[in-house]
């Protein structure tokens, strides 16, 4: 057997004397060079996967957390109004407002005022008070048309001025 000493003289001796064997001992250290930066790179990409890897799971635990703080709270506020009912004095029930049906026939003019109710109130509502200050009968508030809530005077006002226009400009 040879030894490392003599086998390392052997090839030192070769290259200087043979130039395939040169290039082929080139051709070995440079794949070499090659293979160690190339491990390198995937060092330091496995180490950037790891640190990635441990953020994501960092904040899964603070999603985790987070999610849990809010179902305690809820729960919390839930069972506190739950309480609060059921210290709260019961009233009694109010009757169920029933909606008038389209099947009745709707008041108007003379029915209206003899059953004491001044205006159609599934056609008209009281609302704000006009620019105009259109106010009905001292409630501060004017009468409006449903469901443009449109002021009934202003708009009676409106159409006799547009018919008085008309009228105007035809003779």
């Amino acid at each position: 057997m040879r030894s490392t000493a003599s086998i390392r003289l052997s090839c030192s001796a070769l290259a200087t004397n043979s130039t395939p064997q040169r290039c082929l001992l080139r051709r070995i250290r440079t794949q070499q060079g090659a293979a160690a930066q190339e491990l390198q790179l995937i060092r330091q990409e496995r180490d950037a996967l790891q640190r990635e890897r441990d953020l994501l799971m960092h904040q899964v635990t603070m999603l985790h957390t987070m999610h849990q703080t809010t179902q305690q709270q809820m729960l919390h506020e839930m069972q506190h109004r739950d309480d609060r009912l059921l210290e709260a004095p019961r009233q009694p029930a109010a009757a169920p407002v029933v909606p008038a049906s389209r099947a009745t026939p709707q008041r108007r003019g003379a029915d209206l005022k003899a059953s004491g109710q001044a205006f159609d109130s599934t056609r008209h509502v009281l609302g704000r008070l006009c620019p105009r200050a259109h106010e009905y009968q001292g409630t501060g508030q004017s009468l409006q048309r449903l469901p443009s809530h449109v002021c009934f005077a202003c708009d009676a006002a409106h159409t006799r001025e547009r018919r008085k226009a008309k009228r105007g400009g035809a003779q």
